[in-house]
């Protein structure tokens, strides 16, 4: 049977009228038909070398609609028309012309052969996104879906589980004491996991009552309503009780300046405060940021560590969770599964803030 030379993907154009900020990333999308089928480059090409997978399943992140709503992100990120999303899994129906040159991109294929099931990730925003039906997949974010992890699974890691996993494995030590602020969004269900995995003894975390038992069923030794009190209050009240602060910070809501602002009453010093979620689109935004990193306490900073980051892809990692999930000490917590012609309704869900976990979607019509 011949392979098929045109797909259907969603696309925005990041422009005026269509942008994601101009009635929000729910509306711009709409999905093209008959677009070509991405080209794989050699592994010496100098373009990013790339793999074809046939998309199964995607999941979003906030990053998908916050890039294409921001004025300045798009301007120095977003390709013009675009395809979101950053995490899928799939089926490799292309691999590039064998490299010459003993590439680190050749290596980073080694034991990948064609029909192999994948978990994927783009380094990259919006150029070749996965809410399509192919999508080219980056040999350093690739990596083969265990037996046992599902597609739905193995969708929902990537960006979500190396942003955990990259917030808290560099400063963890075991034994540590480790606040999560935003505990049941995708980063957090999968931060409280790994953190006693990597050794923590006691997670504290921060959410809605609602969601307070599921934090705890995913092993949170803690939990700071944000909607019953001061979170800052509570905090200090939780190192006052146990006589001890916390050795790490992990910000995933970013919407809590005083958290840092007053951070030397609960995280010790020397420990770091990591920030996760945030905006970098004002300057306002952008001064606070130095301010954190650079001010000193002589001039009103603070006497604590600040830190942001963005995930970065790593297939030892990768590797490593889904090897997790597959003997059942990482558990993924997805929210809700959309069709792929109900993408749309899959933003507007994520947009709400109110996801327990992953929210997916099925490229493939596998359910």
């Amino acid at each position: 049977m011949a392979s098929p030379k045109t797909m259907k993907a969603y696309q925005h154009s990041g422009g005026s009228g269509g942008s994601g900020r101009s009635g929000g990333m729910d509306k711009a999308i709409r999905l093209v038909d008959n677009l070509p089928i991405p080209q794989v480059p050699a592994l010496d090409n100098p373009t990013k070398p790339s793999v074809l997978v046939a998309v199964s399943a995607v999941s979003l992140n906030p990053a998908d609609y916050k890039i294409p709503e921001s004025r300045l992100l798009t301007a120095l990120l977003l390709h013009k028309p675009s395809t979101p999303c950053l995490d899928f899994t799939g089926r490799i129906v292309q691999l590039p012309q064998p490299s010459t040159s003993g590439s680190s991109a050749s290596k980073d294929l080694e034991g990948l052969k064609l029909g192999d099931l994948v978990i994927a990730r783009h380094s990259w925003f919006f150029a070749h996104g996965a809410l399509a039906q192919y999508s080219l997949a980056q040999p350093n974010g690739l990596v083969k879906l265990p037996e046992g992890v599902t597609p739905e699974q193995g969708a929902a890691l990537g960006t979500a589980g190396l942003t955990a996993i990259q917030s808290l494995q560099p400063w963890l030590r075991r034994g540590d004491r480790v606040f999560l602020n935003g505990g049941s969004g995708g980063v957090g269900t999968f931060s409280i996991q790994i953190a006693k995995l990597l050794g923590a003894e006691h997670v504290t975390v921060s959410c809605s009552g609602a969601n307070a038992q599921l934090c705890r069923d995913l092993g949170a030794d803690e939990v700071v309503d944000y909607r019953a009190g001061d979170v800052v209050g509570q905090l200090k009240a939780v190192a006052e009780k146990v006589g001890r602060p916390f050795d790490h910070i992990v910000d995933n809501v970013g919407n809590l300046s005083r958290v840092f602002e007053e951070s030397e009453a609960y995280l010790r010093e020397g420990g770091t405060y990591v920030q996760v979620a945030g905006s970098a689109d004002s300057v306002g935004a952008i001064v606070a940021m130095v301010r954190r990193t650079l001010l000193p306490t002589w001039l009103g900073g603070v006497n604590r560590k600040w830190t942001s980051m963005i995930a970065k892809n790593d297939n030892e990692a990768l590797g490593k969770m889904a090897g997790w999930i597959a003997e059942g000490k990482l558990k993924v917590v997805i929210d809700s599964e959309y069709s792929f012609e109900d993408a749309d309704k899959a933003f507007a869900k994520l947009k709400s803030g109110r996801a327990r976990g992953k929210i997916l979607i099925d490229v493939a019509g596998s359910k």
